[in-house]
């Protein structure tokens, strides 16, 4: 062996998350291991620094075989970050963020899509509601909604900053001491074989390593061009199975007059960039618009602000002719980039706004038609972004690797790459982990603790702790078409002595004018709930799915202490919020107001005869009920002024539902 040569344990290929997780985890599964991380340039040269650190399930396909990976992979990161076993690695150092996640349709055909997710996700133990326009609108203030939109919440969804994340697993990796070797700046050239064909290392540009228990290659979008030619009679083209993808990702402030965006936001579109069918494409025509917009430098030319520039709307209107549907991952990639809205504000308040996807090798240069193309696209989902200036974008420029879709079944088969090597791979910021394989590699660790133990920033999971355990509709539910108004009121007349006695102590009301007040309440009672029932069974199956969450959430037998914690839970309120808004409709709020002025007047009368006030007096009482009803229901329209609404009269809402639940 040479003097530079390195004997190791494990060779690691690429220093992207996959490649730092997987030596972290190898490292941690024996405390005897060595393990050297090789990489062409440094961490997150790749699609790692260029992402936006997504932990999302809200745009997965279920149906995928990686579905399950995704999920246990959320889980793993968060072990990693809760527990205290790698003191480098904490929720704060990897800026994480519990905004959850909102995915975006944008007409009637995605709306439908959208509630089939809605119900898939359900289904798989996922916290998921649905939303139509104005509600989503409403929780978003800076989204443009088209009114045949909708928006899919997952509030457990979450979100770290790759970059951040890189270096914390680095230095996780490091605080190993000489067991860990970072060899940076140095290529992998070729797998080295012994006579029997067993992978036992690797050489690079300057040196040999050798690997006592085998190599995991995790290089990212150079995978395919790496393993081209290294494996004989393999039965994959890896140059054409494997490709890089160059994506865009932009960087930029928050305008001043645009609100803030307090979730993750994603166009149902997205999802395209993994499947075939129908995308928008910027073609290189985008470059002359961007010079007239702004967004590429122009010598002579003050920056404008795209909302206030006279060749902004030339520009729009240019780029939008070139904007068209891509065709679809038949026989070749697409030439032109796949323009998708997404937003996110990291933790330092900053925007990151995408995305683009196009095929153009390795080249890390910036198209000033692309960035035009990303903003105007984002611009239609946030107005607001029309107030930036070009000087103020920043650009991420990284390959994301990209399995055709006529190989990816057959990549899939072959992670075993030979006696020895492994392949991990993320693609397109789905994980691909080799589970099983039906050849054995000489350390257990290297089949199955590295895979076990794969993370990918990018992948995500949630708890489903508001979906009932088995993903399941609770089938003993009667349905709400059989809601019958008059056993709901005779359900509230029960509790209608009680709350008219606490009323009439609160207004210092005589015993024997309580029976009035009863009725009173009685009367109000009856005028709302036949209307509420009513959109009730409008909205039959957003309720519905409430209810499930609900039931799965609280215990066989709950007391009403389960259901006010219930009710001062925030990710609980959200859900409730959305209901709320979609079931009090215009003929509900035209009820609750007409109910609270009869209420009101009724109340007055009966301070009045009490002598408690004096005559002429119904007018001014009458409008101080109708008025803080009124309030009431405007809390109702904003989430957190909803959240503190009923936070603050959890255990009163309790009490009035929980004669109900039986």
């Amino acid at each position: 062996m040479a003097a530079r040569d390195l004997q190791v344990d494990v060779v690691v290929v690429g220093a992207g998350v996959i490649g730092l997780c997987t030596a972290l985890a190898l490292l941690q599964a024996d405390r005897q291991l060595s393990v050297a991380l090789l990489d062409r340039q440094v961490p997150c040269s790749g699609a790692t620094g260029a992402g936006q650190g997504y932990l999302w399930l809200a745009h997965r396909d279920i149906s995928s075989p990686l579905w399950d990976l995704a999920v246990h992979s959320k889980r793993l990161w968060e072990e990693w970050l809760a527990g205290a076993s790698i003191p480098q690695l904490s929720e704060e150092a990897v800026e994480l963020q519990p905004t959850g996640s909102m995915l975006i349709a944008t007409n009637a055909e995605e709306s439908t899509a959208l509630q089939q997710r809605q119900q898939l996700l359900s289904q798989a133990g996922v916290r998921a509601t649905w939303a139509e326009a104005g509600i989503a609108a409403r929780l978003e203030p800076a989204l443009a909604f088209p009114p045949e939109g909708s928006a899919l919440l997952v509030p457990d969804d979450l979100q770290i900053n790759g970059r951040r994340t890189a270096a914390a697993l680095q230095a996780a990796c490091e605080a190993q001491g000489r067991r860990f070797s970072k060899l940076f700046y140095e290529r992998a050239e070729a797998l080295l074989f012994d006579s029997t064909g067993r992978v036992t290392g690797l050489q690079t540009t300057t040196r040999r390593l050798h690997a006592a228990h085998g190599v995991v290659v995790a290089a990212g979008a150079w995978t395919g061009d790496f393993l081209a030619g290294q494996l004989e009679g393999s039965t994959v083209d890896w140059a054409a199975a494997l490709k890089p993808r160059k994506g865009l990702l932009l960087e930029m402030p928050r305008p001043h007059a645009m609100p803030e965006t307090s979730r993750g936001l994603m166009e149902m579109g997205y999802t395209k960039h993994y499947d075939s069918g129908r995308r928008e494409a910027a073609t290189p025509a985008l470059a002359a618009a961007a010079v007239a917009a702004g967004w590429a430098s122009t010598a002579g030319q003050p920056e404008q602000p795209l909302a206030t520039s006279a060749a902004a709307a030339a520009a729009a209107a240019a780029a939008a002719a070139c904007v068209t549907p891509a065709p679809g991952s038949g026989s070749g990639p697409p030439t032109a980039a796949e323009i998708t809205f997404t937003a996110t504000t990291s933790a330092s308040g900053s925007l990151l706004i995408g995305s683009s996807r196009e095929f153009a090798g390795y080249d890390s240069t910036p198209d000033p038609g692309v960035v035009a193309a990303i903003m105007q696209r984002a611009i239609k989902f946030l107005p607001g972004l029309a107030q930036v200036r070009q000087a103020d974008i920043s650009v991420r420029v990284g390959p994301r690797p990209y399995a055709t879709a006529a190989a990816r079944m057959e990549v899939r088969a072959c992670l075993m790459l030979a006696v020895g090597a492994v392949l991990f791979l993320g693609v397109q910021g789905r994980p691909l982990s080799n589970q099983q394989a039906t050849q054995p590699v000489p350390s257990d660790f290297l089949a199955n603790a590295a895979a076990s133990q794969l993370h990918q920033a990018g992948t995500s999971s949630a708890s489903g702790r508001y979906l009932m355990q088995d993903g399941s509709a609770d089938t003993d539910l009667p349905g709400l078409a059989s809601l019958d108004p008059q056993t709901i009121v005779a359900v509230l007349k029960e509790q209608l002595p009680a709350l008219a006695s606490q009323l009439a102590g609160t207004l210092a009301l005589p015993t024997s004018l309580v029976p009035k007040l009863e009725a009173s309440l009685e009367t109000f009672a009856n005028g709302i709930v036949t209307p509420l029932v009513d959109s009730v069974k409008r909205q039959e199956q957003l309720v519905e799915a409430l209810v499930n969450q609900t039931l799965a959430l609280l215990p066989d037998m709950p007391t009403m202490e389960d259901l006010t914690q219930l009710l001062q839970d925030p990710g609980y309120e959200q859900e409730l919020f959305v209901v709320v808004n979609a079931v009090f409709d215009e003929d509900v709020l035209s009820a609750i107001d007409s109910g609270a002025k009869t209420l009101g007047s009724d109340l007055a009368a009966l301070l009045e005869g009490a002598g408690i006030l004096p005559a002429g007096t119904a007018t001014i009482l009458t409008g101080a009920v109708s008025a803080m009803v009124t309030n009431i229901l405007d809390a109702t329209q904003d989430l957190q002024s909803f959240q503190k609404l009923v936070s603050a009269n959890a255990s009163q809402v309790a009490a009035l539902l929980f004669p109900l639940w039986g």
